[in-house]
């Protein structure tokens, strides 16, 4: 059992307009795994949480198909606006992510780690900061970054010291 299959058992709840269980299951979400999320928000296919989805407050409009999002990640809305934060399909949403306000966050997006978004991103973009800019673009990669990998073997070469020897 994780925290979205806790979800999904609320949502179906919610849908079918049974009263009490999706309230009790989204208490039970937070006691177990420290997860709000609002049965009333659609999350959709293929969808999944890092880590069983640890740390989580995800007060969104709605969470797009196959979407990655990893622990300590917090959607919610920024005053004075009504509007929430409305994420696409294909999104990786890397850990500790603040996404805040009424930002649209379009189709195959990565987010860098710790970002704030405070704006809407764009289609394939790769964003990272605080706050958070564009660093590029998910078609400028040499692979699909949101296919399931194949693990390479061996490790990375080391860094190189571009410090002036005085």
């Amino acid at each position: 059992m994780n925290a979205l299959k806790i979800y999904r058992l609320s949502r179906w709840f919610y849908l079918h307009k049974i009263p009490i269980f999706p309230k009790i299951l989204s208490k039970l979400n937070t006691i177990l795994f420290a997860v709000k999320i609002p049965y009333s928000i659609p999350i959709g296919k293929g969808t999944k949480f890092a880590a069983g989805g640890m740390c989580l407050n995800l007060n969104a409009k709605s969470i797009g198909d196959n979407c990655t999002i990893g622990t300590g990640c917090v959607m919610m809305r920024s005053f004075p606006y009504k509007e929430l934060p409305k994420i696409g399909n294909n999104v990786y949403i890397s850990h500790g992510v603040k996404i805040v306000g009424p930002v649209i966050v379009e189709d195959n997006t990565m987010i860098a780690a710790n970002c704030v978004v405070t704006k809407s991103v764009p289609k394939y973009a790769i964003i990272a900061g605080v706050p958070a800019k564009i660093i590029g673009y998910t078609t400028d990669l040499p692979y699909n970054p949101f296919e399931n990998p194949k693990y390479k073997e061996g490790w990375k070469p080391y860094m190189v010291d571009t410090r002036k020897n005085d």
